[in-house]
């Protein structure tokens, strides 16, 4: 599924302050699947699955976007290498579970999913999450407030 020339890394958008832990490292919940996508999948008729929504690192005008979009990004920016994404998809759990897409939007050539097949049990989109999430790395971090409490 993997189709096409994609750059050596992703970005993804760190939307809500609790996606890190006090030690400023990701967690899995900031690449939990959105599970609403799977029936706006079918309907376009694209293979069936599960998105996480990201940039690809196409050129530095990619970072910057992922930089400066505040709605997507309020709390920074992370990049997941591709050989992590490679890795993943050759775990004896996630056989033919993890692929990604160029998905341009409007104003945003840069756009692409992580998806993932939906057969997998919740457990085991939970096992995925954690190892994207172990494989990112926070480039930019904002926050006018501690990490740590409520």
């Amino acid at each position: 599924m993997n189709e096409g020339d994609f750059p050596a890394r992703c970005f993804r958008g760190i939307r809500k302050r609790d996606w890190m832990n006090a030690d400023n490292r990701l967690t899995s919940a900031a690449f939990d699947w959105n599970l609403k996508t799977a029936d706006l999948r079918r309907m376009a008729q694209k293979p069936p699955g599960f998105e996480i929504s990201i940039n690809w690192d196409d050129n530095p005008e990619a970072e910057r976007k992922s930089r400066e979009d505040r709605t997507n990004a309020q709390y920074g920016i992370a990049s997941i290498p591709l050989s992590a994404l490679d890795y993943i998809t050759q775990l004896p759990a996630f056989p033919n579970a993890l692929f990604w897409e160029r998905s341009p939007l409007a104003g945003n050539p840069y756009h692409g999913n992580l998806v993932c097949g939906e057969g997998l049990p919740r457990q085991m989109l939970q096992c995925m999450s954690g190892l994207l999430a172990l494989h990112a790395e926070i480039l930019i971090h904002r926050s006018d407030e501690p990490l740590s409490g409520p």
